[in-house]
């Protein structure tokens, strides 16, 4: 589907997320110009990556979509749960995440914290999700797993590369 119209219905809706309220921390953050929390002294890399996948969560829940491209590379690559490319390139992947805010309205969501695997300049992140969202008239209640892959770049910090959802059976 790369560069198409995105048809989610029935799916793991591709945008998953954590109700999340933006701290005064991320504030002082972006008040004295750091890109992503990877640049502040004292925090480690896991709590950086876990903190960007909060701010990614958060710029799409807050329809703060043009956040997105301080922390997708330019690769970016979305791939649904059968591998199938959702979204090439950092434009379309943000544009991805607004055309979920505009078909979808989330009822409930919650997110599990992220497992978190560092090797040099490259990590995974892993974490269950479940949500609760209409579109087109029809309510979904689904379950899964998002999968990023993040890469570190000098004088930028983590930013993500790929992303998977995969979809989980109901219990």
């Amino acid at each position: 589907m790369e560069g198409s119209e995105n048809s989610y219905s029935g799916q793991i809706a591709p945008i998953l997320s954590i109700k999340l309220q933006s701290s005064s921390i991320n504030g002082i953050f972006l008040q004295h110009g750091f890109r992503n929390k990877s640049t502040m002294p004292g925090m480690t890399e896991t709590q950086a990556l876990t903190d960007l996948i909060k701010n990614i969560n958060a710029a799409w829940r807050e329809n703060r979509t043009k956040d997105l491209n301080e922390y997708f590379h330019s690769s970016m690559m979305i791939v649904g749960p059968d591998g199938s490319k959702i979204a090439k390139g950092r434009k379309l992947c943000v544009q991805s995440y607004q055309q979920f805010i505009d078909a979808a309205e989330v009822h409930d969501l919650t997110l599990a914290e992220p497992e978190i695997d560092i090797w040099g300049e490259t990590a995974t992140a892993v974490y269950e999700f479940t949500i609760d969202y209409s579109m087109n008239g029809k309510r979904y209640k689904e379950k899964g797993r998002d999968l990023f892959t993040f890469t570190y770049i000098p004088d930028t910090g983590w930013q993500a590369v790929w992303r998977m959802i995969i979809a989980m059976a109901e219990e």
